[in-house]
């Protein structure tokens, strides 16, 4: 499964994400929350890392699944 670059902040709630600058792998994480003009993103705190916020005006990209990406768990 691929990640795509997500220029679309917005549709990111809920969502693994990851976090790379400059191309390099920076932090991974679940969106928890994102402001209404999709400026900011903020990730929650997994593992060692603490909540974090991420600007989309500095040089960090997001990279997420596309939902049909996604494979579905099997229930049997």
């Amino acid at each position: 499964m691929d990640l795509h670059p997500q220029p679309d902040w917005g549709r990111l709630l809920g969502q693994h994400v990851e976090i790379r600058q400059a191309g390099h792998f920076v932090r991974s994480g679940i969106v928890d929350s994102v402001m209404p003009d999709n400026s900011i993103i903020w990730l929650s705190a997994e593992g060692p890392w603490p909540r974090e916020m991420v600007e989309k005006s500095g040089s960090r990209e997001v990279f997420a699944r596309y939902q049909w990406d996604v494979p579905k768990q099997n229930t049997a």
